[in-house]
């Protein structure tokens, strides 16, 4: 996304937001299986969305997609130090629909899933 976020930053408002970092470390697990077992995309998504959310609330910071990309019609999920490194995007559209989406908003890297896992 070309904001690059400062990890020691990030690790500084972890420590300083998350009281009980056992039970978040317990929750973000659990849908972090999910995700692993999901076997469609709605149920991916869901898993994302709510992922998103538990980890935005924790550290008092609004979702991506919130931010950034509230027209988007699909799922948008922070990866990297939480809002500027890498986000994934779960598209409705084709890969050229997604693609122009992203670059006029002025990102020019898009890669597709077979792109980063083939």
């Amino acid at each position: 996304m070309g904001k690059k976020q400062d990890s020691r930053e990030g690790i500084r408002r972890y420590r300083a937001m998350v009281k009980d970092r056992a039970d978040l470390v317990e929750k973000v697990t659990l849908l972090t299986k999910a995700l692993l077992e999901s076997r469609d995309e709605d149920t991916f998504g869901e898993v994302m969305a709510a992922h998103e959310k538990l980890v935005g609330e924790a550290l008092g910071l609004q979702p991506v997609q919130e931010k950034y990309f509230p027209d988007f019609p699909g799922r948008i999920k922070s990866l990297g130090a939480w809002g500027g490194d890498f986000i994934l995007a779960l598209s409705p559209w084709e890969s050229e629909g997604t693609k122009r989406y992203f670059g006029q908003k002025q990102l020019g890297t898009v890669l597709s899933w077979d792109a980063m896992v083939g």
